[in-house]
């Protein structure tokens, strides 16, 4: 670890002892199927470099957590910490570790965003040329998806590009010519990228978005509470006879 990394890590654990001491709730940030999730966490034991937070919601102790972040008006920026451990059934505990700034500041999402249930591709157009790219999530204003990194050099693809999508959302949104500008590039791999797309949809088109969203963040959540009684019961009679 690094001196700087030591004395990041040491001024949020200043400020997490003093949180804890005030018995204040800190908010929780987790992702699933693209889908944000805000919880409410009470700090309730600090080790060394682990905290134990008390957490309500089970939802988030439902599916794989790598990363979570951690928003507090004390710290200065949002703080990433590394998912440890959890245990739902006796306490509603969640332990996390490697806490850390991020030198990116957080921007609260105003709309709902979400992946997919199946493979979508997107064509879309550069310089009266076709390619293809595959949907990673999307909300009404904007998507994000993965392309091939030769576009990058090939293309001169870059960030503030005009680019022109088609693409068919279930059951039956077909968008077509939707106009986007590029705002985001991000290598994923050697061979592949995201790309982050700004997207200004007409009326119609902002309607099929906005169903479509809804739709799929039901299904999502109703994903989530199903896995959540799975993995009730699952424990719960674990409980039972071990």
């Amino acid at each position: 670890m690094s001196s700087n990394d030591l004395s990041t890590s040491d001024g949020v654990f200043s400020i997490i002892h003093d949180i804890a001491d005030q018995k204040e709730n800190l908010t929780l940030t987790s992702t699933f199927r693209g889908l944000n999730l805000n919880h409410k966490a009470k700090i309730f034991k600090i080790q060394k470099e682990n905290i134990y937070l008390k957490i309500d919601d089970y939802r988030i102790f439902s599916f794989p957590v790598d990363q979570v972040i951690l928003h507090h008006r004390s710290f200065s920026k949002p703080v990433h910490a590394r998912y440890q451990n959890s245990c739902w059934i006796n306490e509603g505990v969640l332990i996390l570790t490697k806490l850390e700034y991020k030198e990116t500041d957080w921007i609260a999402r105003t709309q709902d965003r979400v992946q997919p249930r199946t493979p979508t591709y997107i064509n879309f157009q550069y310089r009266r040329k076709l390619f293809r790219g595959d949907l990673e999530n999307i909300a009404v204003s904007g998507l994000g998806m993965i392309v091939d990194r030769f576009f990058e050099k090939e293309i001169d693809l870059a960030i503030s590009k005009k680019i022109l999508l088609n693409f068919t959302l279930p059951p039956n949104y077909e968008l077509g010519d939707l106009p986007g500008t590029i705002i985001n590039l991000r290598p994923v791999s050697k061979n592949l990228m995201r790309m982050g797309i700004h997207i200004f949809p007409k009326a119609y088109e902002t309607s099929c978005l906005k169903a479509y969203v809804s739709q799929r963040k039901t299904e999502i959540l109703d994903e989530l509470d199903q896995v959540s009684v799975e993995n009730y019961e699952r424990e719960d009679v674990f409980g039972l006879y071990f």
